[in-house]
């Protein structure tokens, strides 16, 4: 068990904190944690880029060395590129927060338990960090669209 105190957040980010958590609990990517837990993560903030607005990054470096990493193989560039041949057309799709698209069973999400000034939280959906959160992402998707030609 690793219980990790929350990160110094810097006072300037404390309103655009707050106002994330609370649109990620209305969008059920996350709910309030208010029983103990064997395992508490740090988070990161991020600045998004010409906004106001943070990302939230969990910070489970602790928790990543004691994950089972999925059998599933991430493609390679040349893996992708090779199924293009003799192909006509091309499009590209963005999974707009492709992981958290993904749900979390009950166990899985407690152990994405974070800390926060505001209080503790857990994912209910795929978080960015795990260290098999690609692989994942990557073999549902993948089953998605296994039966059309050059994907």
């Amino acid at each position: 068990p690793t219980i990790a105190a929350c990160r110094k957040i810097q006072f300037s980010l404390m309103n655009s904190l707050k106002n994330e958590l609370d649109k990620m609990v209305k969008d059920q990517i996350i709910t309030e944690v208010t029983k103990p837990t064997k395992i508490v993560n740090p988070i990161t903030l991020v600045k998004k880029p010409n906004s106001n607005r943070i990302r939230i990054c969990l910070d489970p470096q602790t928790l990543n060395k004691y994950l089972c990493r999925e059998h599933y193989k991430l493609p390679t560039f040349d893996d992708i590129t090779s199924n293009m041949v003799g192909s006509k057309y091309f499009t590209t799709l963005d999974a707009h927060k492709g992981f958290w698209q993904i749900p979390l069973t009950e166990n899985a999400s407690i152990l994405t338990t974070f800390a926060t000034p505001y209080g503790r939280y857990r994912f209910l959906r795929l978080p960015f960090g795990l260290t098999n959160s690609p692989e994942i992402f990557h073999k549902i998707y993948s089953k998605i669209f296994e039966d059309i030609a050059g994907t």
